[in-house]
């Protein structure tokens, strides 16, 4: 099983005033966080691997801990990024992997996999602090399971 998360709610663009890979989670974000590393307590998680932006990595964070983890930061994995290089990236992660991006890479990959025939046990979606939990078969995921946010 592969995880794949959506960043925890931030502080919005507006009222943030310095570099937005630096906005951090709000408490609500915060208390996402803890209920992700909630949700996949006692999952094989081996690796735990996060977009560098601020508030993906504190959303994670939890998580690591309590896996006694680092945090590996990879920029493929950044706002804005390349589709194409998010999904080969979820093919060749091993099984036990947790990999934490934004929005618009979650929405688009999960879009592609569906058009690919993966099959999704729920309508695309992905909100701040979600879980999509992929199933890996020989190099491929064959089905994806949305694991809805705590608020």
């Amino acid at each position: 099983m592969i995880y794949l998360v959506r960043h925890g709610a931030a502080i919005p663009r507006k009222t943030w005033e310095g570099p937005d890979s630096e906005r951090p989670l709000t408490a609500p974000g915060e208390s996402q966080a803890k209920e992700i590393a909630v949700a996949l307590a006692g999952k094989d998680i081996d690796r735990v691997i996060s977009s560098p932006a601020a508030r993906c990595v504190a959303t994670v964070q939890p998580l690591a801990d309590s896996e006694s983890l680092a945090v590996v930061t990879d920029d493929r994995l950044l706002e804005d990024g390349a589709l194409e290089e998010l999904h080969r990236f979820l093919i060749d992660a091993p099984a036990g992997t947790v990999i934490c991006s934004h929005g618009d890479m979650i929405g688009g990959v999960i879009t592609r996999l569906g058009e690919q025939g993966v099959k999704l046990h729920e309508e695309p979606r992905w909100e701040k602090g979600s879980i999509w939990a992929l199933d890996e078969e020989e190099g491929y995921i064959t089905a994806a399971r949305y694991i809805v946010p705590q608020q």
